[in-house]
């Protein structure tokens, strides 16, 4: 058979041409919608999750290092070995903090030890000059005075006004030597506890030695100081004995 070529318009054999086209492909070409598109993204979120699925059971089938320690001996013995080493270094360390904490006791307890002597020796020292003092009133008067009555200068019995210049000087040595201890005292914290006749008698400073009665003085004061008190730095070292008013007891 003869074919025979006409000449058919552009349009035409266009048209001739896609029929075919559309004939294979099962029909006629549908333009892209929303349900093509639900779909796309329908596939692309299952594929997501299988692949999360996938990776998820990888990881946990997957054996760690932990694993691997507890299941081989070799590792294991390692580690515990060095845990060993670990415990051994800390127990050396607090071996030697021991050891610094208990050096340095002892060299607290033998300062302190230094320092208390030390302040004795600074309170001793203090004390030399009431001992000279002490020993200039007891030159003052000589031996043959106290021993026959003599008066050294002249050997001659003394007389009452020698006697009783011997005896003014040996007043005054003691009358300084108490001030210089008393100011000592005072300088270093220690104060005189020196009641008044009359005053409220306190159990902190006082000692009640005794108790007399007396209507013209209120009960309760102090009627008589026996012996002084002292205190250090506000703390009583010994209380002032005192005798007080004791109070009137009411008859039946």
């Amino acid at each position: 058979m003869e074919c025979k070529q006409r000449l058919l318009p552009s349009s035409v054999s266009r048209c001739m041409l896609d029929i075919p086209i559309r004939l294979l492909s099962g029909g006629p070409e549908k333009p892209p919608g929303k349900e093509n598109g639900k779909a796309a993204e329908g596939l692309d979120s299952e594929a997501a999750q299988q692949a999360a699925q996938a990776q998820a059971e990888g990881a946990t089938s997957t054996p760690g290092v932990d694993d691997l320690k507890a299941h081989d001996p070799e590792m294991l013995a390692e580690a515990l070995a060095e845990k060993i080493q670990e415990v051994e270094q800390y127990k050396e360390r607090l071996a030697r903090a021991l050891a610094d904490m208990e050096n340095m006791r002892e060299r607290t307890m033998r300062q302190a030890d230094k320092e208390k002597q030390f302040a004795i020796a600074r309170f001793a020292v203090g004390l030399l000059d009431v001992v000279d003092n002490l020993e200039r009133a007891i030159q003052s008067v000589p031996e043959e005075v106290l021993k026959e009555g003599k008066d050294p200068e002249t050997g001659k019995p003394i007389t009452a006004d020698r006697a009783l210049s011997i005896l003014r000087s040996f007043v005054d040595g003691i009358k300084l030597t108490y001030s210089i201890l008393v100011k000592y005292l005072e300088a270093n914290g220690v104060e005189k506890i020196d009641p008044t006749l009359g005053e409220k008698l306190d159990p902190n400073k006082h000692e009640a030695v005794y108790q007399v009665s007396d209507p013209t003085k209120e009960p309760g004061t102090i009627a008589a100081v026996l012996k002084k008190g002292y205190s250090l730095n506000g703390r009583v070292l010994r209380p002032a004995e005192v005798g007080a008013v004791r109070k009137p007891t009411v008859s039946a």
